[in-house]
């Protein structure tokens, strides 16, 4: 994946993802940057199938607040655990 989710906003279901700069990707390259629309709905897949994996495990619906709460701690911790965050 040529980006990574750093936190989701689950009140208002808002994805922040970051570019890391020494990306080989090519579609994170200057010459053929992926649309911002092709990265937004890859960065909701890995949210939604996060939350999912999450909401399975916990056996709550997927919109239960605590599935919720948890999908966003993971996201970040992962986030952290990869150094993207500061």
């Amino acid at each position: 994946m040529p980006f990574v989710v750093t936190d989701w906003d689950y009140t208002k279901n808002q994805i922040e993802v970051d570019l890391p700069a020494d990306c080989d990707c090519p579609g994170v390259n200057t010459t053929s940057q992926l649309p911002v629309e092709t990265i937004g709905k890859a960065a909701q897949t890995y949210v939604y199938d996060t939350q999912k994996a999450i909401a399975q495990q916990e056996q709550l619906p997927l919109n239960d607040p605590l599935v919720l709460s948890k999908t966003r701690q993971l996201i970040i911790k992962l986030a952290v655990d990869d150094d993207l965050l500061v």
